[in-house]
């Protein structure tokens, strides 16, 4: 089993999107509400290249582990991307860690740690807000 967290950040991302996006905004939350209800997709979130279909509100959602900057620091970035039941791509990417179990007592936990526009996200820099966020925030566990 893989668990899953929300990092507090998030909430603060989904409301700076809510505040001139509210209709992509409530499609990330219904997005990150199916993912948490569903033990098979949090497993498909681990697997690069991966094509989750089996999202009720999403036609298509591709998940990528980030090869760049991320990968060369030790951390395992991970993005979601989005494609709705209309067939429009959702404008936003979700960034999540993918935890394993490093000890016998800890347990595998995806942590989800940022929802911003694709423009926002430079994966190659380690000084961007989000890759920042992920460093500080995968140091921190």
């Amino acid at each position: 089993m893989i668990y899953m967290c929300m990092a507090a950040a998030l909430r603060d991302d989904l409301s700076q999107i809510a505040s001139t996006d509210r209709r992509a905004a409530a499609k990330l939350l219904v997005l990150l509400e199916e993912i948490a209800a569903n033990q098979k997709i949090i497993e498909d979130l681990v697997t690069n290249g991966a094509t989750v279909d089996t999202l009720p509100s999403f036609r298509e959602t591709t998940v990528k582990r980030i090869s760049t900057a991320a990968k060369n620091h030790g951390v395992p970035l991970w993005r979601l991307s989005c494609i709705d039941l209309m067939g429009w791509s959702i404008p936003y990417r979700i960034l999540y860690l993918y935890e394993q179990a490093r000890a016998p007592a800890w347990k595998p936990t995806l942590h989800v740690i940022a929802a911003a526009r694709r423009s926002e996200i430079d994966y190659d820099d380690p000084e961007n807000t989000y890759i920042a966020r992920a460093y500080d925030y995968w140091r921190s566990l």
